[in-house]
């Protein structure tokens, strides 16, 4: 009851009170007493209901589908691909939510109708959800194609899903290049699938970061690093990590300041200006290729003119930061890389 109604209920038991049914009031007035009736009459209907309503489910209590009266059933052995490892469930990041939150159709009536309504991941992960059906993959199970990845996958069951950040789920650091390889490293799966590399797991073994992730370094970059992860398209889109003009971008989130060297220099300058013929880094380290190898910094076919500085210079104390470049002729380099690309220098 709120405070203007607490003073209503008192100034109408004082008006019964004090102020006789039978006592004339002047021509023209309402009585107090008529006024504050009426409004008891509302204040009392609200809370008899409250009153009653709340006695009703003290009498009948109405109990919500709780997780034991699910493994009653689906926590048996026998009942085949519908059991449900109770303690793996328990240690999963979904162990704590109610069963009914995901099935929602099972928890009108026990025993529930069969078979239940598929369980969509977006109705708690929206935004992943969304930006997954953008993806490659995502429009690639829109289309039907039946091998696309999916949320389990890469995550894994959603009974037995674990944090990201346990070593035992498939998408921690040192499990997602295996993860991403159990469709990538599928010939068969991947014969219909328009792919740069076909086999891209054992060419990452050979680089700089398989190896390292192979000695045990869980900060070497992984294909999620370079490709994303609910984000992954095609090199040919534009909103790739690994389009061509956003490869410095890329690599820049580990090598930050062999990016900032790449901006100043002429290849950096001239991809800036919008020179899509201008180097980028996977053109002298290479991609899933031995060539990003520490002993060797550039494929010699690469070298040409632009590794010759036009003017003497030398190393500033303060190197990598604050050399001194010549001035750039765009239109000058655009010519050598377009007879570069010709003759298959790079």
């Amino acid at each position: 009851m709120t405070r203007k109604h607490r003073g209503l209920f008192k100034k109408s038991i004082l008006s019964r009170v004090l102020l006789p049914l039978g006592e004339d009031v002047p021509k023209g007035q309402v009585r107090d007493i008529d006024i504050n009736l009426k409004r008891d009459t509302r204040v009392y209907r609200v809370w008899s209901g409250i009153l009653l309503g709340g006695l009703f489910l003290w009498a009948f209590p109405v109990r919500a589908q709780e997780n034991d009266d699910c493994m009653a059933c689906h926590g048996q052995s026998d009942v085949g691909p519908l059991f449900v490892d109770q303690r793996a469930f328990s240690s999963s990041i979904h162990g704590k939510v109610r069963c009914v939150a995901c099935h929602q159709d099972a928890g009108k009536e026990i025993p529930h109708a069969s078979p239940l309504t598929p369980v969509s991941c977006a109705q708690c992960h929206r935004l992943e959800s969304q930006i997954y059906l953008n993806s490659d993959h995502g429009k690639a199970m829109s289309r039907g194609r039946v091998e696309a990845a999916t949320c389990k996958d890469c995550h894994g069951h959603s009974h037995t899903l674990l944090n990201s950040r346990n070593p035992q789920s498939p998408v921690h650091r040192q499990n997602i290049v295996k993860t991403c390889a159990q469709c990538h490293a599928d010939a068969e799966r991947m014969a219909g699938v328009r792919l740069t590399q076909r086999d891209p797991l054992a060419s990452y073994n050979t680089t700089v970061h398989g190896q390292a992730l192979a000695a045990g370094r869980t900060n070497a970059a992984v294909c999620s690093d370079c490709h994303g992860t609910h984000d992954i398209h095609g090199a040919a889109n534009p909103a790739s990590r690994v389009y061509r003009p956003n490869i410095p971008k890329t690599c820049e989130r580990c090598h930050e300041n062999v990016a900032l060297t790449y901006r100043e220099s002429i290849h950096g300058q001239a991809l800036a200006a919008g020179i899509k013929e201008s180097p980028v880094c996977t053109d002298c380290h290479g991609e899933n290729t031995p060539f990003c190898r520490p002993k060797i910094r550039v494929r010699p076919p690469t070298w040409g003119p632009s590794h010759k500085p036009v003017q003497p210079v030398t190393r500033p104390p303060n190197w990598p930061f604050g050399w001194d470049y010549p001035p750039i002729d765009l239109n000058r380099i655009r010519i050598r890389i377009t007879a570069w690309r010709r003759n298959g220098a790079i």
